[in-house]
């Protein structure tokens, strides 16, 4: 398992329902979606067992279009 992983589209945050960044492992326990704001204030680290950043398949389309030109 990767730090990051690729998602379709980005599930909102289970906290405020803003974008998640980030699917992990809480500091009370279970895991959650987590914007970066939730991430900072409830998650763990990245990793194996704790966590993973998300990165939708539109950001990584544009980025190879930029890299591209």
């Amino acid at each position: 398992m990767s730090i990051a992983v690729e998602v379709r589209f980005l599930p909102p945050c289970d906290f405020c329902k803003e974008d998640a960044r980030y699917d992990g492992k809480t500091r009370t326990g279970p895991w959650a979606y987590m914007c970066p704001t939730h991430w900072r204030a409830h998650g763990m680290k990245l990793g194996t067992g704790w966590g993973q950043k998300l990165i939708s398949r539109a950001e990584i389309d544009l980025k190879e279009r930029t890299d591209d030109q």
